[in-house]
């Protein structure tokens, strides 16, 4: 077989004790690490940034079908279609366009962009009352969406060291589990 067997993976093991073994960060290390970002501006804006973008986009998640319930009186067919359309802008931007428009305006730029479409189209959904005008604000809060997380991702792990990518982008998780916890209550 291809394989080696149990003995011959002891064997191996045997031979190489201590070479892989990599101790993992202890808590207060991790704790010390999410710390150490906040403290640098860059990085702490970075971090806020996606803080703020994680718990709008839970909060317009968590509360759209609920809104378009009351609103429009749709069904759960007619919400489905509605988070369709988002999802389907948010495909066509990230799985063709997204590329392009980074070449085009950088990441930070991109960032801005999609923070703007976000913050002009969620005050207009509780004031629309024509679905024609919902699939508008709906597709283009779903463009903002669609560029926002990726842009920011990038530009925090451009704000840190190489050695330091991974636990920024866990950090970012950390705030985005803090996110998705604080959001629905609000």
């Amino acid at each position: 077989t291809l394989l080696p067997n149990q003995a011959e993976l002891e064997k191996i093991k045997a031979e190489h004790v201590g070479e892989l073994e990599i101790a993992a960060p202890s808590a207060g290390e991790r704790t010390f690490a999410f710390g150490r970002f906040l403290v640098r501006p860059l990085v702490r804006r970075r971090l806020l940034q996606f803080f703020a973008f994680i718990t709008s986009f839970v909060v317009i998640i968590g509360g759209l079908g609920l809104f378009l319930e009351r609103q429009f009186h749709f069904g759960v067919r007619e919400t489905g279609w509605v988070y369709g359309v988002s999802g389907f802008v948010g495909g066509m931007i990230q799985g063709g366009a997204m590329k392009r428009l980074v070449e085009q305006v950088g990441e930070q730029r991109l960032a801005f962009l999609g923070f703007v479409s976000m913050l002009a189209a969620y005050p207009f959904l509780g004031f629309t009352h024509s679905f024609p005008l919902l699939i508008v604000i709906v597709s283009v809060s779903s463009f903002g969406v669609a560029v926002v997380r990726p842009a920011l991702t990038t530009l925090i792990t451009q704000s840190v060291g190489r050695d330091e990518q991974g636990a920024a982008l866990g950090t970012s998780q950390s705030l985005s589990s803090i996110s998705q916890i604080v959001g629905p209550t609000l």
